[in-house]
């Protein structure tokens, strides 16, 4: 949780219900905000006075890392696990900000996708990264699986797909229906039920009124 401190800014505490303990985790003068919170780890977004970078700790052993550290906004915070995914903006808005995913148990981080925006919210599981990514056309929702590292467009139309959700083995989304159908947005789902075939992932899709639902995955 945050809290303004004596200097004006904001500070990350939590509080231990087991131990009746609350635990101050950040002292600085530094805006500290956008917590997010699992059984080991405690992560959330700094203001360095220049951007925005992103913090973890470690419960278990009291550390806490800078994940970030450059000249541009990051957003997005979600935290899975001991996975950690945000999006790092580019300055202009655009669609071509990256997303990014933290292993705390290893200690690394890696792109996973560079057409996303740091405006457009990105949803998470144990499993999966659900995202609205930029074709060079339109929005479309992409899933990356955390334990395989590969990436799998999940949509493919000519309308806008956004602000995907997951939860379990669904994914459910929001579709723009364009002008000729009304011009509003509907709300798509897709079950996530793995399928291989000579390793390699295959989508069973239906197609009504110009739209692709996936079947299946």
């Amino acid at each position: 949780v945050s809290f303004t401190g004596s200097d004006g800014d904001m500070e990350i505490y939590y509080h231990d219900i087991a131990a009746d303990v609350t635990h101050k985790l950040t002292n600085n003068s530094l805006f500290d905000y956008e917590s997010k919170i699992n059984d080991q780890y405690i992560a959330w977004i700094q203001w360095d006075g220049n951007d925005r970078e992103v913090m973890l700790y470690n419960r278990d052993t009291g550390a806490t890392t800078q994940l970030s550290d450059n000249t541009v906004n990051e957003g997005q915070l979600l935290l899975d696990g001991s996975n950690l995914v945000w999006a790092s903006g580019t300055g202009s808005g655009s669609s071509s900000d990256s997303l990014y995913c933290h292993d705390a148990v290893t200690g690394t981080s890696k792109v996973i996708a560079t057409n996303v925006s740091i405006y457009e919210p990105v949803a998470m599981s144990d499993r999966f990264i659900v995202y609205s990514g930029w074709d060079g056309q339109d929005r479309e929702i992409y899933v990356y699986e955390i334990s395989s590292g590969t990436t799998t467009q999940l949509t493919d139309n000519e309308q806008h797909d956004e602000k995907p959700q997951v939860r379990g083995e669904r994914i459910v989304w929001q579709v723009y229906d364009g002008p000729e159908d009304e011009g509003d947005w509907e709300i798509m789902l897709a079950t996530l039920q793995e399928v291989t075939a000579s390793s390699d992932i295959f989508f069973p899709v239906r197609t009504e009124e110009g739209k692709t639902v996936i079947l299946g995955l």
